[in-house]
């Protein structure tokens, strides 16, 4: 049977810092990097409408491998 942890002593029982966690996220980003065979590429794009947008992801093949 799973022991249920209360937000409360999940407060007490952290001793990370706000600042090595971040650090620890992109250590793990750095390695995801070096591992994954694409390059990122930050992607933005804007509609008019809801049904614009539904539209144009309809229309789109598999986003993983362009």
């Amino acid at each position: 049977m799973a022991t249920k942890i209360s937000n409360k002593s999940r407060k007490d029982d952290t001793r990370d810092t706000v600042a090595e966690r971040l650090f620890e996220a992109e250590a793990l980003y750095r390695d995801f990097e070096e591992v994954t065979p694409f390059e990122f590429r930050p992607f933005v794009k804007c509609f008019d409408s809801f049904e614009e947008f539904e539209g144009w992801k309809r229309a789109q093949g598999n986003p993983w491998y362009r």
